[in-house]
């Protein structure tokens, strides 16, 4: 079985047959893992036809990776429900992307961080950081994060898990505090975006 095409041919026969080994072992092999990372979303609509919902599963949360107009191409096989589904978790993980931005942009997670230090008695703790800042003025780099989530925001996809955050450019001489305090936005929000929903 070498390709999509041929496994669905062999589900169908396996399924008119009632061959309950020939059927597990065509299901196991649509989920290899070269087409779920090369070919999910055709992986999904197999899935989702032949109602293998441990499959659906495991693909959707690559099959949302690709580009919303290649749906369609498969929504025929994958059905009004399947499409659905997709539709809803693609929407859930942009809708919380996009929260998780927001909420950054005021670097409430740093200003977190700060406020979790001071409370366990750290000592010498000094701006949102928690470090000193040597430059006494974070307008700057909340400046330059601003614009970097409003770009980012441009482009934004549901698949993302917002690493990009980490293409900044750092070239200007920024204070130890302020690139800790960098440092931490950006942690809080990828590990914000990994409690996000990943599949169906």
């Amino acid at each position: 079985m070498d390709s999509i095409d041929t496994t669905a041919r062999v589900i169908r026969a396996a399924l008119g047959y009632q061959s309950t080994k020939a059927l597990t072992l065509a299901r196991d092999h649509l989920s290899r893992r070269d087409w779920l990372e090369e070919r999910p979303l055709e992986v999904y609509s197999m899935a989702c036809f032949f109602k293998f919902s441990d499959l659906a599963k495991l693909s959707s949360g690559l099959a949302v990776k690709r580009p919303m107009e290649e749906w369609h191409v498969h929504r025929a096989v994958m059905g009004r429900t399947g499409m659905e589904k997709l539709h809803e978790l693609h929407d859930i993980r942009l809708e919380g992307l996009f929260e998780i931005l927001d909420r950054s942009s005021t670097f409430q997670a740093s200003e977190a961080s700060e406020s979790s230090e001071r409370s366990e008695g750290s000592e010498g703790s000094e701006g949102l950081c928690g470090g000193e800042h040597t430059c006494n003025d974070t307008s700057r780099i909340r400046h330059m994060w601003s614009i970097k989530v409003e770009h980012l925001k441009t482009t934004l996809e549901a698949g993302s898990g917002l690493l990009e955050l980490f293409e900044v450019d750092l070239r200007g001489g920024w204070c130890e505090g302020c690139l800790v305090m960098l440092g931490r936005n950006i942690q809080w929000c990828i590990v914000q975006a990994r409690s996000l929903p990943q599949n169906i």
